[in-house]
């Protein structure tokens, strides 16, 4: 995010301060996760708006799998088996109940691309888990599946900090991702700010 002059990664890490070849970007990229996805869907579902509470999260679980891959530039191709995968070994509530496939097709491509949950998908505050098919329909607590999804990014912080191949690959990946950002943002930073 640009403001000004200068190019943000997260709220309060410029770009020309990330540390991509040290342990530090774990806690770089958490307080990314934090401050442009779970700190607005507290916000939202606060206020009751689940349904762009449900876009951030999914896409949120989307980057947490994708850097979760030990191969992220691969992520692109067959995207939906590698995402449901993902879900199912992060996600509690999808791991060994409803349909991680089921999510996938009708939250996260319904929300994301048709403004919709799809077959009749449900966004719910009344349930006690975070998806859970009630009548032959798939439904979804956004407060509670944030919890999940921020359980998962603490899970991969973990991993990175603890897992040295993992770390490289997710540096490696970042380096790659944001390339024109850390360009940009060295050619566009003041020195001393």
């Amino acid at each position: 995010m640009k403001i000004g002059d200068h190019v943000f990664f997260a709220p309060g890490i410029l770009f020309t301060r990330l540390d991509l070849s040290s342990p530090r970007i774990v806690q770089q990229f958490e307080a990314r996760m934090e401050g442009y996805y779970s700190s607005p869907v507290r916000l939202l579902a606060k206020h009751r708006h689940d349904f762009g509470a449900a876009i951030l999260l999914a896409s949120c679980m989307d980057a947490l799998g994708r850097y979760s891959s030990q191969a992220p530039q691969s992520w692109r191709n067959h995207q939906r088996k590698k995402y449901v995968n993902w879900i199912q070994s992060a996600i509690r509530s999808l791991s060994n109940g409803p349909s991680a496939e089921d999510f996938y097709e009708n939250f996260r491509c319904g929300l994301v691309h048709e403004a919709r949950a799809k077959t009749a998908g449900e966004l719910r505050r009344d349930i006690k888990v975070a998806v859970v098919v009630d009548r032959g329909v798939m439904a979804l607590n956004a407060v509670r599946l944030a919890i999940e999804v921020k359980q998962s990014l603490t899970n991969f912080c973990h991993k990175m900090i603890n897992d040295p191949p993992a770390l490289a690959a997710f540096q490696a990946c970042l380096q790659i991702d944001f390339a024109l950002e850390l360009k940009l943002a060295a050619t566009t930073s003041k020195p001393g700010k």
